[in-house]
């Protein structure tokens, strides 16, 4: 008995360091793996790209315009940008609501309009705008025409384009399925709002619109919505 026990502890002693190094080797990848991630910038994912990316990032991640995939270097990212949602307008069809239009400040150089007059059971209300009081604006309708008619026009800037439209009215109408001029206004708006952080410049937003990210030209309009939505939160 003495002996077999002897042996048992014996035959214990020996296989359980190999035991304990096998799980701190497990620990210690498991704990620098993260680390590796963040500090290079790598996407976790294959298939998947890291928000705030610059057209010179996306073209090294995605070379072709499709999916990102891992790299091993560090990947350049910037400050986020907003959302379409966040630059389109808020209201109804109908002055009574009285919710904040607008959720930020429209940098300087696009007016969302110029001048609104709407009615009300007071009479005919006449509402300017004032970059700097953008927070003071409520209950502005939104089938107002004052919106195209008054508000800086697309092709002010993008030229080629045919769409006489204005900035509000385009995010006012549109949607991310119905065309790529909804993501380009945001674009554009993020790139004045936040010059110099922003992943585009303003050229780069209006290269954008020949489906030009960086140095690849891309071959469709999903390509380009999918870049410029890697670029805001």
């Amino acid at each position: 008995m003495n002996k077999t026990s002897s042996e048992s502890l014996q035959q214990t002693v020996k296989t359980d360091p190999p035991s304990g190094i096998a799980r701190r080797r497990i620990l210690r990848a498991g704990l620098a793996a993260p680390v590796v991630l963040v500090v290079s910038g790598r996407s976790a994912m294959a298939g998947t790209c890291l928000k705030g990316l610059s057209p010179l990032a996306w073209n090294s991640l995605a070379p072709g315009g499709t999916n990102c995939n891992l790299v091993s270097h560090t990947v350049d990212i910037h400050t986020l940008g907003k959302s379409p949602g966040y630059w389109t307008p808020n209201g109804s069809l109908y002055h009574q609501n009285q919710s904040a239009t607008f959720q930020g400040p429209w940098p300087d150089g696009i007016a969302p309009f110029t001048t609104i007059t709407f009615p009300t059971p007071h009479g005919s209300k006449i509402v300017t705008w004032e970059m700097t009081k953008w927070n003071t604006y409520k209950g502005l309708p939104l089938d107002n025409p004052a919106w195209n008619d008054t508000g800086t026009k697309f092709n002010t800037f993008f030229t080629g384009s045919l769409d006489t439209r204005s900035f509000s009215q385009i995010l006012i109408a549109d949607t991310a399925a119905k065309g790529l001029h909804w993501h380009l206004c945001a674009a554009y708006l993020n790139a004045l709002a936040f010059p110099g952080t922003y992943a585009m410049s303003l050229q780069e937003v209006l290269n954008a619109y020949s489906w030009k990210i960086g140095s690849q030209t891309l071959t469709t309009e999903q390509a380009v919505k999918d870049f410029l939505d890697q670029t805001w939160g």
